[in-house]
């Protein structure tokens, strides 16, 4: 090995399986995050919807970083929506409903 040659790292392009797939995820509960935490670790973009005030189940269970009553502390919330968007819809309006439709 020359100490003249200039090292190069190779250029990757990161491809994943899911790349193309856009999806909502509705759900409240730990087995359907779980289903999206799969689907978002394969590359698909995940848009989770919350309701406003409340957010999701899993936000009030722990394990707990600091806090119990901690709703940003929620060590299983974190763990299920790794790799996600969220928004705060509240699906019982029309105006809510349409949103989610576009």
């Amino acid at each position: 090995m020359s100490d003249s040659a200039p090292f190069r790292l190779a250029k990757v392009k990161r491809v994943s399986a899911l790349g193309h797939l856009r999806i909502i995820e509705l759900s409240d509960g730990v087995a359907g995050e779980y289903c999206g935490k799969l689907l978002a670790d394969f590359g698909a973009e995940i848009l989770k919807v919350e309701m406003p005030g409340t957010g999701s189940d899993t936000r009030r269970r722990g394990p707990f970083a600091k806090r119990p009553d901690d709703r940003e502390g929620s060590g299983l919330f974190a763990y299920l929506n790794t790799n996600k968007r969220s928004v705060c819809i509240d699906l019982g309006t029309p105006r809510d409903r349409s949103r989610c439709t576009r």
